[in-house]
């Protein structure tokens, strides 16, 4: 099992959250989340972040110092024990396009859109980790003011 070190980024505009949407090209399961993906090499969690939004959305992002949420995520179907720091960004510029991930492996093959939802929309989606649908709203109107861990979850499908 491979131990990874991943970032998500919660973005907000006009009170809607931005979610990307995957789909496993081995068997169609569908879920939103926030764009985000593995730590590289020497590459600080603020710097992948940065990175990947940019890659999955298109937009330059301002990344906030102070993680909102920590997630491990076990999965036996990837073979991965993920360790996911969220972080809240602010959108600085750019175009939102999932474009950016041609090229970029594997990534390639899941990611098919982005868009944004308000807290009503997303309780419709399969969102990705479980507290966006409900805890995320009320972290933001707190101004997320400290950091959580928000459990261990394993394979979700």
């Amino acid at each position: 099992m491979i131990n990874r070190i991943n970032t998500g980024v919660i973005l907000f505009k006009n009170d809607k959250i931005l979610l990307v949407k995957h789909v496993d090209p081995n068997d169609g399961y569908e879920f939103w989340v926030p764009p985000g993906g593995g730590v590289q090499e020497c590459e600080s969690i603020y710097e992948t972040a940065k990175r990947e939004v940019y890659e999955e959305t298109g937009l330059d992002v301002d990344i906030q110092e102070t993680p909102a949420y920590i997630r491990q995520f076990i999965s036996k179907t990837y073979k991965q024990n993920n360790l996911t720091v969220y972080l809240i960004g602010t959108i600085k510029g750019g175009i939102e396009t999932i474009k950016n991930i041609t090229g970029k492996g594997e990534d390639e093959q899941f990611i098919k859109e982005l868009r944004y939802f308000n807290k009503e929309e997303i309780q419709k989606i399969n969102a990705l980790p479980k507290i966006l649908k409900d805890q995320l709203w009320k972290d933001k109107e707190k101004g997320f003011t400290t950091t959580q861990f928000i459990g261990v979850e394993k394979d979700f499908k």
